[in-house]
């Protein structure tokens, strides 16, 4: 799609902009998928992260042209999404920061840091196996085909 066809303007329906924003942001949050299981880039799950909050947002902005229990479901599975991939990016960041705070203490300081970080990396484990369950989920239940659907047809 060129970058004029994704342009909404005066002439665009409000329900036309809802379906093609709503994709756009659904493509840009699976885009990430991939990379975010495997774990190996860390941008990739901030990307997907913020994907997810984009399509959230979203979801709540036009969810006055959707009805429906099929779109209540896609929701709910965007804000889980969501909420999981937050869970695995704070504690990433929580790392990244008490790495960096452990390598300017005291040497005498560094087993109490350590202690503190092997607790992070442990929930942080937690959060991936969660975030790793919502991502089957989307999978076993077809969420990205499911989202398309309901998106391509607004009811109001």
């Amino acid at each position: 799609m060129s970058k004029k066809e994704r342009q909404f303007g005066p002439e665009t329906a409000f329900r036309d902009a809802a379906a093609r924003a709503l994709t756009e942001r659904l493509d840009a949050l699976m885009a990430h998928e991939a990379g975010t299981r495997t774990g190996t880039d860390p941008e990739e799950l901030h990307d997907m992260r913020v994907a997810s909050r984009r399509l959230r947002a979203a979801v709540e902005a036009f969810s006055v042209c959707y009805q429906g229990k099929e779109f209540a479901r896609v929701a709910k599975q965007t804000k889980e999404l969501t909420d999981a991939l937050g869970g695995v990016r704070d504690s990433d960041v929580l790392l990244a920061r008490m790495e960096a705070y452990a390598a300017t203490v005291p040497p005498d300081e560094r087993p109490a840091i350590a202690g503190f970080i092997g607790r992070i990396e442990a929930d942080r484990e937690t959060r991936r196996a969660t975030m790793l369950r919502a991502l089957d989920d989307l999978a076993a239940t077809h969420y990205a085909k499911r989202f398309r659907a309901v998106a391509a047809h607004p009811t109001n």
